[in-house]
């Protein structure tokens, strides 16, 4: 991801017909796109600049 310098509140969302995700860490965007078929036009990549949700508050992403 692209952060300004002293940027840590900043993740990467997936975002489809209104429902939005968290990219994981380690997940590659292309590989995204592949399991998405032949939607993949319809994904939508964001960057947030805010704290990802679940970040403080011990939950898991979703899958």
């Amino acid at each position: 991801m692209c952060k300004e310098p002293g940027e840590v509140d900043c993740y990467l969302a997936e975002m489809w017909r209104g429902s939005e995700r968290v990219v994981g860490d380690s997940e590659r965007i292309i590989e995204v796109l592949q399991r998405w078929g032949q939607q993949r036009a319809e994904v939508r990549f964001f960057l947030r600049h805010d704290r990802a949700p679940g970040h403080d508050t011990g939950e898991r992403e979703r899958v």
